[in-house]
């Protein structure tokens, strides 16, 4: 199997230890013999993938993501270049297989202050496209007003395409549609 570092050319190179994989990346300050080398003993591991595709994403001018992350100027904190370093934060800051990592301002980059690991669905309503709706005056996505008003998406969805108030698409059961009609709506 291809290092995810060798295969996007994030100057590293592959090599075995016994039965298990390595990956053995350039590291500032790290050396086996003369070359400057690590092992670290992770090429395999979801975290390294992680880890090569944040900062792929970032300075790789030909990484499909570049335009959405290193042409704006988000980039890796230098710490974080080396692989170590961003392992042992993200384990104590809360890594799990089911998690991803979120950076908290969309503007902002890839460093310990500005990073946390995410679910799937809090990570979406972190994202710089997100149109947030207003009540009286808490905004939120869709999503959220869905989950805290405990309404069906697809439904509040469709009626704000029709023309609904926000809250008339949340609040009103949809097994009433005389309610529209009761309320002066289309």
């Amino acid at each position: 199997m291809q290092c995810y570092a060798e295969k996007y050319n994030l100057q590293s190179a592959r090599g075995t230890s016994g039965e298990s994989s390595i990956c053995v990346a350039t590291l500032a300050g790290s050396f086996i013999g003369d070359s400057k080398m690590y092992i670290h003993g992770d090429a395999d591991t979801r975290l390294h993938n992680i880890w090569i595709h944040m900062r792929g994403r970032c300075q790789k001018e030909n990484n499909v993501d570049y335009k959405n992350y290193g042409m704006r100027g988000i980039s890796v904190c230098k710490e974080w270049e080396e692989y170590i370093v961003f392992r042992d934060w993200a384990l104590e800051h809360g890594y799990d297989e089911d998690l991803t990592i979120d950076r908290i301002d969309n503007n902002g980059n890839y460093c310990p202050e500005n990073c946390r690991w995410t679910n799937r669905q809090v990570q979406c309503n972190n994202k710089r496209d997100n149109k947030l709706l207003e009540i009286e005056s808490k905004k939120q996505t869709l999503r959220q007003w869905c989950n805290e008003y405990l309404a069906d998406y697809e439904v509040v969805k469709t009626r704000l395409k029709s023309g609904w108030r926000l809250i008339d698409a949340l609040t009103i059961p949809k097994e009433r549609p005389w309610a529209r009609k009761r309320l002066g709506l289309k």
